[in-house]
């Protein structure tokens, strides 16, 4: 007896075919959706568009008929298919030919899925047109509640084809007369009777939150678009204009201190930025610790997409070897940890480096049962909490400003890595060598109460008992304030080593705006100097103090045996006792924890996260090692 719902026919080969849906847009709009399914040969050129779109509700809960069949697909790709015939009607089509994943890929099929998935890059280079369909005019899960005392409102009704259309409007508009450089000022001085009406800004806000910005599949099928067109609705326009637009507003925004920012009191919350990031503009996309990094706020449905859509937006190769994506081998019949495992110790063997530690925190906590038997070592990239933003990007080299000096602690060593396999008794570990620089002897509790707007008083509680910490360890000074060179070491720490931010004479170095918040320095005569004295210590503390409080939240600080000052994010949990080692091959220290061995053959560590540790982010440790003052030793990190 023949099904009675539409089930996939396999193709003869998923390495080297793909299919197309035809879109029948003959029929009304009263009638079901029809498409046929097509089986391609990839290689051959084929005219068609690929659909982008958010999932929507995690099952199919719609129906389509395919190939004279009913199909099950989600609320969203119905509605999509439902512009698209109308749109196409109109045009005079009598078909369209689509690529949509959720028809053309068989999903209950892992192999077939995991030999489309590393096709679709091609896939999407080849559409004619990518169509991004944002869904329609109003979508239940809009947020059409705003902050009264930004905005002025409290509320916008529901989005319809008008105020769609005005939207889009305000874009073309933006777009045209905006450069990146000067922002929205050209707008406002431009003959275009520029709108300020809030209302629309409003709805503009809304459209921006719409879940198709947070998927992570979609930045690698906009990577890969030759032209995309973005849908709400029945209203459509080119992706390069929300594109330029968001740009536009980030200039605003970047160049505040010149601009009339106060007509748009709300500009800060049109999230923007869920624009921007898709475009991957100024991120190294040679570099996969940067891309998934980049990525990481991004929505995956499988834990598996969080590897696997990052891999095709590698460009070219990280380093001088014929085919970096050979770290990753896709498969959906893996679990997340087997995976990353087999991804982070490929990446470890080839570089030479253990870059890729620098996404682990402690996830080997027995009482998470998610991650029981979750080795320390493999980064668990479903979850990014606790990852230290300026450890990662100077560790990996990935900060662009030129006024930082990346984290050499390891110098130009490189790691020679062993796996040692499975047993009932023994998981498989990670052997590599590093060189200990102390123990972990006090340890400051995090500061988890310090997320901007921060009040004063608050960070002056929290870093009083972090300066109390230092001195009761180094000692009080007799009479006046601590030396300057233990002050010097604290405030280094507590920054990461970033010196200054500006580049004249004006911008001081973190120390002395730290000495002028504590109130034991002065500001320079020439900063400001024809400001009020209230204006200039605004001015010169206002963005210290927001830096302050990023720095110290979810931070603990820590003194070690060797007498030096280190942080590390409290997500590690790091403890006394803790040891503190560089690593071969690694360009921050690295925090361990011995762990009893149940074969009592050998000491295994867990490894707890990366840290910085004031005086050996540039190569101390090796030095030392080198005159002989420091041993190396073998670690094994379970």
């Amino acid at each position: 007896m023949a099904s009675s719902t539409y089930t996939h026919l396999p193709l003869d080969d998923p390495t080297q075919q793909i299919r197309l849906v035809s879109l029948d847009c003959t029929a009304p709009d009263d009638e079901p959706i029809s498409c046929s399914i097509h089986h391609i040969d990839a290689n051959v050129e084929v005219s068609y568009a690929a659909l982008s779109y958010a999932w929507g509700e995690p099952a199919p809960t719609s129906s389509i008929w395919l190939d004279g069949k009913p199909y099950r697909v989600t609320r969203s790709v119905k509605a999509a298919l439902e512009v698209l015939r109308r749109q196409g009607r109109e045009w005079d089509y009598t078909q369209r030919l689509l690529w949509i994943d959720a028809i053309c890929i068989d999903q209950s099929n892992h192999h077939e899925r995991t030999q489309q998935v590393q096709m679709m890059k091609t896939i999407y280079q080849r559409a004619h047109h990518v169509f991004v369909w944002l869904g329609q005019y109003f979508e239940r899960d809009d947020n059409l509640e705003l902050q009264r005392n930004i905005w002025g409102f409290s509320r916008v009704v529901q989005g319809t084809s008008a105020t769609t259309e005005a939207i889009f409007q305000l874009l073309n508009d933006l777009s045209v007369t905006c450069s990146s450089m000067f922002g929205l000022d050209q707008y406002f001085q431009s003959s275009r009777k520029p709108t300020l009406d809030y209302q629309c800004w409003a709805y503009l806000s809304i459209l921006f939150r719409r879940p198709w910005f947070e998927r992570l599949w979609v930045i690698q099928e906009l990577a890969m678009a030759r032209k995309a067109i973005v849908y709400c609705g029945d209203c459509m326009v080119e992706w390069r204009v929300l594109e330029h637009a968001a740009r536009a507003i980030s200039a605003h925004i970047a160049a505040k201190d010149r601009s009339p920012i106060g007509q748009l009191p709300f500009i800060y919350n049109i999230y923007h930025q869920n624009v921007t990031i898709p475009s991957l503009r100024g991120v190294d996309q040679t570099n996969m610790l940067a891309l998934i990094y980049r990525t990481r706020r991004s929505k995956a449905r499988e834990p598996l997409d969080r590897l696997f859509a990052v891999k095709g937006l590698l460009q070219n190769v990280e380093i001088d070897i014929p085919n970096p994506d050979t770290d990753t081998m896709i498969d959906y019949s893996s679990s997340p940890e087997a995976a990353y495992r087999e991804w982070a110790f490929k990446r470890i063997h080839r570089t030479k480096s253990l870059d890729v530690l620098s996404l682990c925190t402690d996830r080997y906590r027995p009482q998470d049962a998610r991650n029981n038997g979750w080795r320390s070592w493999v980064p668990d990239l479903r979850d990014f909490t606790g990852i230290d933003e300026s450890l990662f990007f100077l560790g990996n080299s990935i900060s662009s400003d030129p006024r930082n000096t990346p984290y050499a602690a390891a110098k130009e060593t490189e790691c020679a890595p062993r796996l040692i396999g499975q047993t009932v008794l023994s998981p498989s570990r990670l052997s590599i060598q590093g060189i200990s620089i102390g123990r972990i002897v006090k340890i400051a509790p995090p500061s988890r109460q310090l997320s901007p707007p921060v009040a004063k008083e608050q960070l002056t509680i929290a870093m009083a008992a972090w300066e109390e910490l230092v001195l009761d360890h180094f000692g009080w000074p007799s009479e006046g304030e601590p030396s300057n060179s233990l002050f010097s070491d604290f405030v280094d720490t507590i920054f990461r080593g970033h010196v200054a931010y500006g580049e004249d004479g004006n911008f001081a170095s973190f120390f002395h705006r730290y000495k002028v918040w504590r109130g034991i320095a002065t500001i320079s005569p020439s900063f400001n100097p024809r400001s009020y004295e209230e204006d200039r210590a605004k001015d010169y503390l206002g963005f210290f103090e927001t830096v302050l409080a990023l720095m110290m939240r979810n931070t603990n600080l820590f003194i070690t045996s060797d007498n030096s000052i280190g942080v590390i994010s409290s997500h590690c949990h790091a403890a006394v006792g803790d040891e503190i080692f560089v690593l071969l091959g690694a360009n921050t220290p690295y925090v361990v924890r011995e762990t009893p061995s149940l074969l009592n053959q050998c000491t295994l560590h867990q490894l707890l996260g990366p840290c910085y540790v004031n005086g050996y982010m540039q190569g101390r440790a090796i030095d030392e090692w080198e005159t002989q003052s420091k041993a190396l030793a073998t670690i094994d990190l379970i």
